[in-house]
């Protein structure tokens, strides 16, 4: 998987304010990193804002992976896409200094499916995914 496409707000404004989470946005199926957008006003607080975008083409928009599991299984399809988007989330903070900031996430679909399966978040907002658990380590 190549490096997703993604959005960085607010960091170079509160990136020094080490209370400051940081939320991840993880869109569904056939949408785009800027879907979620909105739903950063459910922690109702400041928040730098980690908008992540799938690599493949679907539909009208993007996907972070096709669920062909006829070709592999559930596990390695899913644990292996969350494991990318987790070491892009490691990058991502530490070329912008925002190590030891609370984590959030918001998921919904496909990005539900993400939310569940790493453990590095303090709180979740997590819609129309199934709860199955795939360990990011």
């Amino acid at each position: 998987m190549i490096d997703l496409k993604y959005e960085l707000v607010g960091a170079s404004r509160l990136g020094n304010q080490q209370d400051v989470p940081v939320v991840i946005t993880l869109h569904g199926m056939g949408s785009n990193y800027l879907d979620l957008r909105p739903s950063i006003s459910f922690f109702n607080q400041k928040v730098i804002e980690l908008h992540f975008q799938g690599s493949i083409e679907y539909a009208n928009g993007y996907a972070y992976y096709i669920p062909r599991f006829f070709e592999a299984s559930e596990p390695d399809v899913i644990g292996n896409a969350a494991e990318k988007i987790y070491e892009q989330t490691q990058r991502i903070l530490k070329a912008n200094h925002l190590e030891g900031h609370p984590l959030a996430v918001i998921g919904f679909s496909q990005g539900a499916i993400f939310s569940n399966n790493i453990d590095d978040f303090s709180s979740r907002v997590v819609t129309s995914g199934f709860g199955a658990k795939w360990q990011v380590t």
